[in-house]
């Protein structure tokens, strides 16, 4: 049983099977399993998970019809693109967004399958497109999995009649020509504009002449001072104070980090992540860090600029706190970078804790 529903593991252990070419009497009882308690089933990531199994054990069944019929009514239209929410976490515990995105992902692949419903399907490729996060991934690795193979999906077959020449301007002016042909369609272009922009406003305008229907992305980045940064009037989640026992220091000197990390609400925290940056010119610890391993932490990982530790949960009222220690190796007077914490599986349920001032005198 997996979020109080047996139906739903039973669904994906009959897509599994069948998907791997088995064919044993088990999966028989599993298609009738579902069928029977599939009325009782309204969550569209349930019914998702039901669909894949039931197009990948019987494609052409009344069952699979029923299925995919229901999975399509339960859709959500606006506007130009079509998705489905899930009331429940997923596998992974993911909720909100994130899950919206693995169920609306796993429905699309099905319908891909299934090879009907093309409009609907068309629309729902469009909002996997436009959930895709700043970075390139879909936020968490389940999502960002289901996502890309959606899309692979959706490819196959469609290079063919594709013949089109994709102009890029910034400002007016002719930045890049592609020529897009069969041999070249399903290729990523990436163009960087950052050294033609200007101070201000910049229009890019991207332009087709003839046949195929290429998708694209535009993603921009910028740095503001924290001054300017607006902080938003709600409770949060999850909360994040991190502290120095002191901000001026010489060479050589040690200093404590003190990291507290606390759930706001009833409901437990599962899967979070700390991203605690790490002063430049200051080496850490990691002894201090392998400590908390097994007892506050799952693991850890340190790179040049973040301190990354992974908690399974964090309990209402039970705050993670710890400290470690860090050595400046030269003298400089600067801001630490940001730390936040999150949920893996919801990033967007986030607390960002303002930088420190840190000065290191030689």
């Amino acid at each position: 049983r997996i979020q109080k529903n047996r139906t739903l593991p039973t669904a994906y252990i009959l897509w599994a099977l069948t998907s791997s070419g088995y064919k044993g009497a088990e999966t028989k009882k599993a298609a009738a399993y579902i069928e029977a308690n599939l009325a009782n089933e309204q969550d569209s990531y349930v019914l998702s998970i039901c669909a894949n199994a039931f197009v990948a054990y019987d494609p052409e069944g009344k069952v699979t019809e029923r299925v995919m019929k229901k999975l399509v009514e339960k859709r959500i239209e606006d506007k130009e693109v079509v998705y489905w929410e899930s009331e429940i976490p997923t596998f992974t515990y993911a909720k909100g967004k994130g899950a919206d995105i693995e169920a609306t992902a796993l429905a699309t692949y099905a319908l891909l399958k299934y090879n009907r419903y093309i409009t609907i399907v068309n629309k729902a490729i469009s909002y996997l497109i436009r959930s895709k996060y700043p970075g390139g991934n879909w936020g968490s690795t389940q999502a960002t999995v289901l996502s890309l193979k959606c899309l692979l999906a959706s490819l196959k077959g469609s290079t063919e009649n594709v013949n089109a020449t994709v102009k890029i301007f910034l400002n007016g002016k002719s930045k890049e020509t592609i020529r897009l042909d069969k041999d070249n369609a399903d290729i990523m272009f990436l163009i960087d504009l950052a050294q033609a922009t200007v101070e201000g406003k910049n229009e890019i305008t991207i332009s087709i002449d003839g046949k195929g229907n290429p998708m694209y992305e535009i993603a921009s980045r910028y740095y503001i001072p924290w001054t300017l940064v607006e902080t938003e009037k709600r409770k949060d989640i999850l909360s994040i104070n991190v502290d120095y026992d002191k901000t001026t220091l010489s060479q050589d000197d040690v200093i404590t980090c003190f990291v507290k990390v606390t759930n706001n609400i009833t409901a437990s925290a599962d899967m979070v992540i700390v991203d605690l940056g790490i002063p430049p010119g200051f080496s850490v610890d990691t002894g201090d860090l392998q400590k908390l391993v097994g007892t506050k932490v799952e693991k850890y990982n340190v790179t040049a600029r973040q301190i990354i530790l992974y908690i399974e949960r964090i309990n209402f009222k039970k705050p993670i706190e710890f400290s470690y220690r860090l050595k400046a190796k030269f003298p400089i007077n600067a801001k630490t970078p940001t730390s936040k914490v999150y949920k893996y599986y919801e990033p967007e349920v986030e607390t960002i804790a303002e930088p420190v001032d840190i000065e290191v005198k030689g």
